[in-house]
């Protein structure tokens, strides 16, 4: 079964949290936690935003349309 985009963000946001807490662990081991936490802390705030901007954009378009469904009713 495939996530939600919530479960996909919500999944990317824990593993986030799990680079941060464990920093010193994954360092010894070779990987920079605290620059990939980072980069994907950054694109996690990107998707949020735009998910954010692409709801209200549908909510727009279901608005719009709904006014051009009650106009065309009139003629």
């Amino acid at each position: 079964m495939a996530l939600s985009f919530t479960e996909k963000l919500g999944f990317l946001r824990e593993v986030t949290e799990f680079m941060e807490k464990n920093s010193d662990i994954l360092k010894k081991a070779g990987f920079d936690a605290v620059a990939r936490g980072k980069e994907q802390k950054a694109k996690n705030d990107t998707v949020a935003s735009a998910n954010e901007k692409q709801e209200s954009f549908k909510s727009q378009l279901h608005e719009q349309t709904k006014l051009v469904n009650s106009a065309m009713l009139c003629c």
